[in-house]
């Protein structure tokens, strides 16, 4: 079964939407990186494990993370921002 070929006017929609979705991603990035910074300097005060045990997350994953040798996942994003609302 052969696809067929996409009209002009959907790939110049496609097209349009290309920018929009490079833009979400740019800001998603942003959002991912404003968290981890904040969270660094919570774990210089109370350290990693203290952190880690405030937003209910794996403390090794967390140390991963914050050493930029990986990305968090959506969960525990929400979780250390959850953790981020409280006070020190």
């Amino acid at each position: 079964m052969a696809l067929a070929k996409p009209d002009p006017a959907m790939l110049a929609r496609l097209y349009r939407g290309i920018p929009r979705l490079e833009r979400e991603t740019t800001e998603e990035a942003e959002h991912v990186w404003e968290v981890l910074d904040k969270v660094r300097m919570r774990s210089q005060l109370l350290g990693i494990r203290e952190i880690a045990r405030q937003a209910r997350v794996d403390n090794a994953n967390l140390a991963k993370v914050l050493s930029s040798r990986g990305q968090p996942s959506q969960v525990m994003l929400a979780k250390l921002e959850a953790a981020l609302q409280t006070r020190p």
